[in-house]
């Protein structure tokens, strides 16, 4: 195989989807949304930029890892307020990713917060990065309305490495966020396959001879 049609075979293999794949829905949530046990980012801290803060009053730092160390808290206790910056998550290993959970939350009930970002995925290890969803939530002032929680579904993300989370403010407003939950499954490694086909193939040549 000559190397020009090996790097092609390559990018038809991890070549993502086209950016708009993905949904975005929400609901209205008046309590404490349960972070799931299956998070792929459960104990991750990020890289970048943003500044994490918490507390109805938007006065206390508590850190950026606290976003996935799944403790959602209750609409109306704050933990939220991530200033305009990029989050980097590194999962790791190679994942098929399916859904994230965005906990969303108005500590102020001000109806002139909204949750603005962009999701990107990596698929070599943080070296480059493809769009995947634009996510616009507005955040009412109505009564009850302190929280919701934002589903992104549909993604088909293949083999993702890192995330990336980019937020944006309304005006001088932040996007407000305490929790972000990601579900997938780990992609077996390539040594992992090769062995498992060895396995196979061995076994079916055996059963022939039979």
């Amino acid at each position: 195989m000559t190397p020009l049609f090996q790097a092609v075979a390559l990018s038809l293999i991890v070549s993502p989807l086209a950016f708009g794949a993905a949904t975005y829905t929400s609901i209205s949530s008046t309590g404490a949304s349960p972070s799931l046990t299956t998070d792929l980012l459960n104990g991750i801290a990020p890289t970048g930029t943003a500044t994490r803060e918490g507390g109805d009053s938007d006065t206390t730092t508590i850190g950026l890892s606290s976003l996935t160390d799944g403790v959602t808290g209750t609409t109306i206790s704050g933990r939220s307020f991530v200033n305009p910056g990029t989050l980097d998550y590194d999962l790791g290993g190679t994942f098929d990713v399916s859904t994230i959970y965005f906990r969303l939350v108005n500590p102020v009930r001000d109806s002139r917060l909204s949750f603005l970002a962009d999701v990107s995925f990596s698929y070599d290890e943080g070296s480059n990065y493809t769009l995947i969803a634009e996510i616009v939530e507005s955040l009412t002032g109505v009564a009850g309305d302190f929280g919701k929680t934002g589903t992104l579904s549909n993604i088909e993300g293949k083999s993702v490495t890192n995330i990336r989370i980019e937020l944006f403010s309304t005006g001088s407003y932040s996007s407000s966020f305490s929790e972000i939950d990601v579900v997938g499954t780990a992609v077996p490694e390539p040594s992992g396959l090769v062995l498992l086909t060895g396995a196979a193939c061995m076994f079916i040549a055996r059963r022939r001879r039979c």
